[in-house]
């Protein structure tokens, strides 16, 4: 759908080591903006009627692209215009209508959030991660650090080498001003963290930036 047909109902720039929760609504758009190019952020979802419905990514791997009766089940390891992200009761949550990065599909289904933990292995103690980010910022909603699911990590560019059975993590390939929008397909609250990981792998280009959410509505 043309973005001159939609109505802008709420905007905000999210700076590194910050986060944005909000609940957005059945049918409308949430965009994700890369301001300045290679940054990833982490995006989970949760029923906003029913919070212990959240995002699965092991029913949303392998509910992609299915074919007919009696094909073989086929799961998939990317999501990019088309894919949708199902709950953990089987239900769609929102569908990825737009996809700018080059190439496309550059959204991590596999890695959890960052978190101090893994900083503290990293020989980074005291530092916060995407968790902590999302615990603070979902807390309003009743949402506890440990209902936190897996991520969809946004813009978060890895490889599966199947021969080797590892995942690695590439420098994110986004330039400024590209996006993802997704249409939500049922009410959900939503936690965004702008991924602060400027140390370790190269899950962001050098340094961490901001990126910028946009909530739209049809006209």
């Amino acid at each position: 759908m043309p973005t001159e047909q939609r109505k802008l109902i709420y905007e905000e720039v999210i700076q590194p080591g910050n986060g944005w929760a909000g609940i957005v609504k059945k049918g409308q758009y949430l965009r994700i903006i890369d301001l300045e190019g290679q940054q990833p952020g982490d995006l989970v979802f949760f029923n906003a009627d029913n919070i212990k419905e959240c995002n699965c990514h092991g029913i949303t791997r392998s509910r992609q692209f299915l074919g007919k009766p009696g094909e073989p089940v086929r799961a998939v390891d990317k999501v990019t215009e088309g894919s949708v992200i199902f709950s953990t009761t089987y239900r769609p949550m929102a569908t990825i209508v737009a996809d700018t990065p080059v190439k496309k599909g550059v959204h991590d289904l596999y890695f959890h959030m960052c978190n101090k933990k893994i900083y503290e292995y990293l020989g980074y103690p005291d530092r916060e991660g995407c968790w902590e980010i999302e615990s603070r910022i979902l807390a309003k909603y009743g949402i506890a650090p440990e209902q936190l699911p897996d991520p969809l990590n946004i813009f978060m560019n890895t490889e599966h080498d199947i021969a080797a059975g590892e995942y690695h993590i590439k420098e994110p390939v986004t330039r400024p001003g590209d996006y993802i929008e997704l249409r939500l397909e049922m009410d959900c609250i939503l936690g965004l963290a702008c991924c602060p990981m400027d140390v370790g792998p190269p899950v962001v280009g050098g340094k961490s930036t901001p990126l910028k959410v946009e909530v739209c509505e049809q006209l």
